[in-house]
Formats: C-alpha cells, structure tokens, sequence
C-alpha cells in the first residue's frame, strides 16, 4: 500500500473519521453522486474571481459528480455541477498540511478531525504565483457524512468583497 494524502497528513486522526469519509478519503479512485446547493457571490469582483477558477454557477439542489483520481500522494479532483464547466484541482501534501491547486490559485489547508469529518482551516493563499494576505480570506470547509452519505460544505469571502462563493451538499459513493 502507497502513502495516501488524507490518512498521511491526519495520521491516527484518520481512524476517529466516519467510514464513510474515511472510504472518499481513503487514496483510491472514486466517483460520487449527488446534489448541491451553489450561491456565488454578487458583485463583480466575485463573479471574475468565480469565472477565473472555474467556480460553478449558483443553483439550488444542483446535480453534481465528483471524480478522485489518485497519483501516488497527489489527488485529482473534477467536480460537474449541472451543466456547469468541469471544476478541477490538484490536492497534495506539502510537510503537514494539504495544498490544493484550484486554477490560478493555491490554497494551503490545515486539516483535522472534527465530529467524525474533516475540518480544512486556511492557512495560506496565492493567486498567479503571489502570495496574498491571508486575514484577507474567510474561507470555511468541512467534509463528513450523514446517513451513509458524504456531506461538504465550503464558504469562501474576501475582506471588502464579500462572498466568492458557497457551497454545499450531499453525496452517494458510486465507485
């Protein structure tokens, strides 16, 4: 068995995570079905900064496909919010914390276990290879489970800004 991103940057924490976040975590390629709920920003500075990242469009109750593919340590992440354009990133371990590659931007998370889920706190980010001041950020996300379920949530603004972007919703393991 490989070095997995999730259970390698949670260690022993990864054994208190809900089986089923356990299995989306798990290193393996998966496929997960569902629906959520997208509420973009209003104002213009967050639409480009949604349109930029490739971030979907608001909808409520929203079909959605998630698609994880492994290499190595490294995940892939393509996410299909309804008829929106493929949402993806590149998520790996850098010392103990987890980078995630989403367009333009990278995102340094600090991960933990909370309630059986995972807490991702933002710790650092960069746009275009700058790094920005991350007090600017509010950035929130939580991935756990919920009736054999996978459940997300992830919140994102910017200081004077507002929202970027919420999201939320539920998932079915499929593969």
């Amino acid at each position: 068995m490989g070095v997995w991103l999730f259970p390698s940057l949670l260690g022993e924490a990864f054994q208190r995570l809900d089986p089923t976040v356990r299995i989306v975590h798990g290193g393996s390629l998966r496929r997960l079905r569902g629906t959520a709920t997208v509420e973009r920003g209003h104002s213009l500075f967050a639409r480009i900064l949604c349109a930029v990242a490739s971030l979907p469009r608001s909808a409520n109750r929203v079909a959605i496909e998630v698609q994880i593919t492994t290499d190595g340590p490294a995940e892939r992440w393509t996410r299909y919010f309804g008829g929106c354009r493929p949402m993806h990133s590149r998520l790996h371990g850098n010392r103990d914390v987890l980078v995630e590659r989403l367009g333009p931007d990278e995102l340094v998370f600090r991960l933990s276990e909370h309630d059986g889920g995972i807490s991702w706190s933002l710790i650092q980010i960069s746009a275009l290879g700058i790094g920005l001041q991350s007090h600017w950020f509010t950035a929130t996300a939580f991935s756990g489970a919920r009736a054999d379920r996978y459940t997300f949530t992830v919140d994102a603004a910017l200081l004077g800004v507002g929202r970027i972007i919420r999201y939320d919703g539920e998932l079915d393991v499929i593969g």
